[in-house]
């Protein structure tokens, strides 16, 4: 089969990121089947008067909040459920909190008030949250008690602190979860002496994206404010007693950082750590080598530049058809339900479709190898599923050929692989 053979089906079939290869029954807000006691429905817009801070609980309580709308300054906290009520585990479905705070508030100003929801309740779920705009932390699950949490099915966008602020070091399950913009991803900051000892955090199927904010934090021997930056992606302690990791098929998007160009995944001991994908949109190649050093396989992919922009792009929309009962905000994309393939990332199911981009980390002079294999020595062509194409003389010639989308190119019989876009003639 050759390249110009394969243009038909290849026109009718856009990158597998985008196209429903199998559309998965979505299981978000899927804990109000699954937990069994006293049911809360809350709908309407509310201020602080309506926030959520029962001051007793029954185990296994849902609260529905699909149909409600939460309005959050930088001080209270919309869903907290107290230390009065320690290890009731509760379900909180759905729900949008959007932050009135200025987007352009210091990290110190948002960090003095209080996070979007905190829990004290062991095997608690939150699914399918939408969040946007929050100062502080979005989950907390930081306090005595909060043991084996379950965080997934979420929407967070422009978070000034921690997505997950998890500082007593329980065991849990953050899964795939959107985070399109945050300062630090998860925590476990705490150096404390009743901190959870031998737990595991099982970080799965996110979509990850860290970028500048404005005024970030100033250690105290700094003299000068910062006017952008952000944190580390895991924010430890300096102990011994941080959870182990699973970090499987996640997908980080780094954009430069302003402040500290640190981008290490800082983690001391990995359970597993398999099959991400790394964007990288600032200039020149990925800057920090300790990403090397992680186990085998740990990396599926690496993208950079225009064609980092435009995976991320694809994955975050085929999360966002995959889960079509996550709320909106103004100006979030539309879910296309038809369009979501659960097995690509993004999509929640075991992923079956991608290929590495070898040529990300290479060394510089074997990429030069690669780049210039672009005018000459033919190339095998492949979908992003990894299904063949055809083969090209060159790359130009298939990016001539091939209608846009992305696409991968083996070099000649090397295992060089390499990204390139369709549709430039």
């Amino acid at each position: 089969m050759n390249l110009a053979n394969s243009l038909c089906a290849v026109a009718v079939a856009v990158i597998v990121l985008l196209t429903a290869v199998s559309s998965a029954e979505d299981d978000t807000h899927g804990c109000l089947s699954t937990y069994d006691g006293p049911l809360v429905v809350k709908s309407g817009t509310f201020d602080e008067t309506g926030f959520i801070r029962p001051g007793s609980l029954v185990a296994r309580t849902r609260y529905d909040l699909r149909e409600a709308t939460f309005l959050k300054t930088n001080l209270n906290a919309v869903v907290f459920l107290t230390k009065d009520v320690p290890n009731i585990p509760v379900c909180v479905a759905g729900g949008t909190i959007i932050g009135t705070q200025s987007r352009d508030m210091s990290w110190s100003d948002s960090h003095a008030g209080n996070c979007a929801m905190g829990f004290y309740g062991q095997n608690s779920t939150i699914d399918g949250v939408r969040g946007d705009n929050i100062a502080n932390d979005f989950i907390s699950v930081s306090a005595s008690g909060t043991k084996d949490f379950v965080i997934k099915n979420n929407w967070a966008s422009y978070v000034r602190d921690d997505c997950v602020e998890n500082d007593s070091h329980h065991s849990g399950v953050i899964e795939d979860n959107l985070v399109d913009g945050c300062y630090v991803f998860l925590s476990h900051q705490d150096e404390c002496t009743n901190c959870d000892t031998g737990t595991r955090v099982q970080v799965r199927r996110n979509l990850i994206h860290m970028h500048d904010m404005p005024y970030p934090y100033k250690p105290s021997w700094e003299t000068v404010q910062p006017e952008k930056g952000y944190g580390p992606l895991f924010k430890q302690a300096n102990g011994a007693n941080d959870p182990d990791i699973d970090f499987v098929e996640n997908v980080v998007w780094f954009e430069p950082n302003s402040y500290r160009p640190s981008y290490a995944p800082n983690v001391k001991r990995f359970t597993e750590c398999k099959d991400n994908v790394l964007i990288w949109t600032g200039s020149g190649d990925w800057p920090d080598t300790s990403w090397e050093n992680l186990p085998s396989g740990a990396l599926k992919a690496v993208y950079r530049g225009q064609e980092g922009k435009d995976v991320w792009n694809a994955i975050k929309q085929n999360w966002i058809d995959c889960h079509p009962d996550v709320a909106h905000v103004s100006g979030d994309p539309e879910s296309h339900p038809s369009q979501c393939d659960e097995n690509a990332y993004g999509g929640g199911g075991t992923i079956t479709h991608t290929l590495p981009d070898a040529t990300a980390l290479l060394p510089e002079q074997r990429r030069g190898q690669a780049m210039r294999a672009v005018d000459g020595g033919h190339v095998e062509i492949y979908g992003l599923d990894g299904r063949r194409l055809g083969r090209a003389n060159n790359l130009r010639t298939a990016a001539a050929r091939l209608p846009g989308g992305l696409y991968m190119a083996r070099i000649g019989q090397s295992e060089i692989i390499r990204t390139f876009s369709g549709g430039h003639r």
